[in-house]
């Protein structure tokens, strides 16, 4: 869908192209005809549909700034009128693609393990709860985090690092059937999966995971 998208908008594109040098073409042929001077028309730009640009940096107004941990806040900005930001959200439209193969009675578990410096820095900890609530078959979060307060006496979850036998215990064992992937800071990246190779591929699967006995087939680096 995102390839057949960007074939159309480039199609749509080079059709403006065409015109404006039709109509420039036009001018300066009529122009020369008088004998006077010759003359470009500039041809005129067609007007963005989208407000983002790869070549050159452009100022939005702050709409809304929200502090969602110490150390994370959220900034919206407004797009001017009859403009979208031009982003393709390509992961969204690939999961529900999948999502949409599987049969209906077909509900994966999902495993989540949250690592994060403390309990104030997990990021929407409250929806990830509410969400584990809703259907504790398909869904489990642990989280883990480097100190907890007070001693942890009243933290639920891991302290300290991520270790092989917190993963042994939270995920599902390596096979065909399973999928783990990985998001986070490169030195964690590096202790739990390995990084990207170089070209940004996936690369080898290396660190606890590798130990668990998982491989590329069955780890997403992002």
């Amino acid at each position: 869908m995102l390839s057949q998208a960007a074939v159309s908008f480039r199609s749509r594109y080079s059709s403006a192209l065409l015109a404006a040098a039709a109509v420039s073409g036009t001018a300066y042929a009529a122009l020369n005809r008088e004998g006077t001077s010759v003359a470009h028309a500039e041809a005129a730009k067609p007007a963005s549909t989208t407000a983002l640009d790869p070549n050159e940096f452009r100022a939005f107004k702050l709409k809304e700034k929200k502090q969602l941990t110490k150390n994370t806040f959220l900034y919206r900005f407004e797009l001017p009128d009859n403009q979208t930001s031009g982003i393709f959200t390509a992961s969204c439209l690939v999961t529900r693609a999948m999502l949409k193969a599987k049969p209906e009675d077909d509900k994966p578990k999902i495993s989540l393990v949250y690592a994060s410096v403390s309990e104030s820095d997990i990021i929407l900890k409250d929806k990830l709860d509410a969400l584990a609530a809703a259907h504790p078959a398909q869904l489990s979060v642990h989280y883990v985090v480097d100190k907890a307060a007070w001693g942890g006496l009243f933290w639920k979850g891991s302290q300290g690092r991520v270790s092989k036998e917190l993963l042994a215990a939270q995920l599902p064992a390596a096979s065909k059937d399973s999928l783990v992937m990985v998001c986070g800071p490169p030195g964690m990246m590096v202790a739990v999966s390995g990084n990207k190779a170089p070209d940004y591929s996936q690369g080898e699967v290396s660190g606890l995971l590798k130990e668990l006995g998982f491989d590329s087939s069955n780890v997403y680096k992002f």
